[in-house]
């Protein structure tokens, strides 16, 4: 019988966004891991340099100190040789010999002669013994500088090993900076999706960067006769809350003032405002005019202003142009990673949605 033919494998199913997004995530955590500890090598390796550094500064001084002792010590060997070879000349130009036998023949006792013969040796051995002294001092100067230099040559050693341990150690540290930098920028652009929603384009980020929970809660009414102009998002207290576009900040009310409490604009590089209200309090530097990138914290998420009886969550609001609120749940479905393409799909028409969720009721 014929081999029966092999079956064709089947063919892998492509990733998700959302398995894509946990990938590079993880592999970002890796990488914040690794650089952690990577810092804390480096902090060791600058001790044992400054360490190094400073060993090697105080034998250079100790270097320093004791060339001045053996300079001196040489003038000092210079001068005693100079005086004791004066001395020599001297007895010869006098004729010291001669007078040095006179003076021990003149003597008319025996005691009388070794009184002058001692005095004349410690004349003659005091020049002597002062050149001795002075040159054995000078040895032991000598010597000791030559171990103070051996000592210096090591610890330079040591030094130069250190700095280029400290410098590969940056070199790496950067390397894998870099590497977290480029992964930053993969999951960026993962978060970034674009949405045509009446012929409208936007492309944005998530502007809650943590656990979260929304509906298409355009229109409802609120208080005073008013509707719902925006998405409120549910987090836990303080959840970062982030710039969706690059731009610039619009306004900003630090302080709570009127319904939304502390609130920020976000006036995008794209005409269109962004507004971030109810929240716990800004991020240092979010003044008007400050320049934000896509995923800049701009504050956090609390319940300020008329939110004081809800739940923490965000108010988010898009503005074309800064004038009349458009729905922005279509564009946050489309931004986030975690919605399937079937939510993704049905928020493309929310008012369709809506409708669904209100005959459900019914």
């Amino acid at each position: 019988m014929a081999a029966s033919a092999a079956k064709p494998s089947k063919p892998a199913t492509p990733k998700t966004l959302k398995d894509r997004l946990k990938e590079k995530e993880k592999k970002k955590e890796e990488l914040e891991k690794k650089l952690d500890e990577l810092r804390e090598q480096l902090q060791e390796i600058t001790q044992e340099y400054q360490e190094a550094y400073t060993k090697y500064l105080l034998t250079k001084e100790r270097v320093h100190r004791n060339k001045q002792k053996l300079d001196e010590s040489s003038v000092e060997l210079d001068l005693n040789e100079d005086k004791l070879n004066k001395r020599i000349v001297s007895m010869y130009k006098n004729n010291e010999a001669l007078m040095f036998l006179n003076l021990l023949l003149g003597v008319t006792s025996f005691d009388e002669f070794l009184n002058n013969l001692k005095f004349m040796t410690r004349v003659t051995n005091s020049d002597i013994e002062l050149v001795s002294k002075t040159k054995t001092l000078k040895g032991q100067i000598e010597e000791t500088q030559l171990k103070l230099e051996k000592q210096k040559t090591l610890q330079q050693k040591s030094l130069d090993e250190a700095k280029t341990k400290q410098n590969d150690m940056k070199r790496n540290l950067n390397a894998q900076h870099m590497l977290a930098k480029l992964i930053s920028k993969d999951i960026l652009k993962l978060r970034q999706r674009t949405a045509d929603v009446d012929g409208l384009e936007l492309t944005i980020m998530f502007p809650v960067n943590g656990p979260n929970s929304y509906i298409n809660d355009w229109g409802f009414p609120r208080s005073g006769g008013r509707s719902h102009k925006g998405t409120d998002i549910f987090a836990t207290q303080g959840t970062p809350a982030i710039s969706t576009v690059d731009g610039v900040i619009w306004k900003s009310s630090p302080t709570e003032k009127g319904l939304g409490g502390i609130t920020v604009w976000v006036y995008g590089d794209d005409n269109v405002a962004y507004y971030y209200a109810h929240l716990e309090k800004l991020a240092n530097g979010m003044t008007v005019g400050r320049r934000v990138k896509a995923g800049d914290v701009v504050g956090y998420v609390g319940n300020t202003g008329n939110a004081r009886t809800t739940p923490p969550h965000l108010h988010f609001q898009i503005n074309p142009g800064g004038d009349t609120p458009i729905n922005p749940y279509p564009y946050l479905v489309a931004a986030d990673p975690y919605k399937s393409q079937e939510d993704k799909d049905k928020a493309k028409d929310p008012n369709q949605e809506q409708k669904q969720d209100q005959d459900q009721d019914q």
